[in-house]
C-alpha cells in the first residue's frame, strides 16, 4: 500500500471532527483520544463556542492532541490551537491570507474537484472530502463512495482525508492513496479506535 505524504507539515493520520450536533460529549470524546490525533472544532452555532474551544485546548495540550479551529482564526489564536479549519464556502474568501500564521495547519472541507483546486490554490495544507459514504449528518447528501474518493484523491495536488460515514464497518473500504481519515461519532466508539489504530499501523503512516 502506498501513501501520500504531507508535504508541508507533519499532519495528524485522523481528525475528530468534534461537533455537539452528533450528539456527543465532546471532552468526553477527546480524552479518549491517541496522542498525535487531530481535532476540528466545528460546532459553528454553538452559544458557548468559545468555552468549548478552550477547554478543547486545555485537553489537546495535556494528551498531545492537535487541534484546529473550523472558520474563525480569532478564535483559533485565542486559545492557541495549532491551525485553522476552512469550511468549503470560505474558500472564495479566507478569513485571513492562509500563510500569515507561521507554522499553522490549515485544512478545508472539499466536496468536488472545483473545491480541491482552490485548496491547491490557497496553500492549504490538506482537504477533506466528503462524503464518501452516507452519514446521518448530512442525510441529503450524495455519497462519493469508494470510486469517487479515489478519483478525487488522485486528482488532487495535496493530502486528501476521507470524511462521511467513516465507521469501524467502513474504514478498510478506503483507498490506500489517502492521506488519512476524518469522522465525528465513530471515535465514541471504542472498537473504532483500535481498528483505527491497526490500520494506521498498516498504512506505516507516522504519527
Amino acid at each position: 500500500m502506498t501513501h501520500i505524504p504531507a508535504p508541508v507539515k507533519n499532519l495528524p493520520f485522523a481528525f475528530f471532527i468534534a461537533d455537539s450536533a452528533s450528539g456527543l460529549d465532546l471532552p468526553a470524546v477527546a480524552q479518549k483520544l491517541d496522542p498525535g490525533t487531530g481535532i476540528i472544532f466545528r460546532d459553528y452555532k454553538a452559544p458557548n463556542r468559545d468555552t468549548m474551544a478552550r477547554t478543547l485546548a486545555d485537553i489537546a495540550k495535556k494528551r498531545d492532541l492537535v487541534l484546529l479551529i473550523a472558520g474563525d482564526p480569532d478564535l483559533a489564536l485565542s486559545v492557541g490551537a495549532h491551525g485553522l479549519h476552512l469550511p468549503q464556502w470560505q474558500l472564495q474568501a479566507p478569513p485571513f491570507p492562509i500563510r500569515q500564521r507561521s507554522g499553522w495547519i490549515v485544512t478545508a472541507a472539499t466536496h468536488d474537484r472545483q473545491a480541491l483546486r482552490q485548496a491547491y490554490r490557497l496553500k492549504v495544507d490538506a482537504a477533506l472530502v466528503s462524503p464518501v459514504f452516507s452519514t446521518p449528518s448530512h442525510p441529503d447528501a450524495v455519497p462519493l463512495g469508494v470510486k469517487g474518493l479515489r478519483r478525487l484523491s488522485r486528482s488532487a495536488r495535496l493530502p486528501v482525508y476521507a470524511l462521511g460515514g467513516i465507521t469501524a464497518r467502513t474504514l478498510y473500504r478506503l483507498p490506500p492513496d489517502i492521506a488519512g481519515i476524518a469522522a465525528l461519532s465513530a471515535f465514541a466508539d471504542k472498537r473504532f479506535r483500535l481498528k483505527l489504530a491497526n490500520y494506521q499501523k498498516l498504512m506505516r503512516v507516522p504519527r
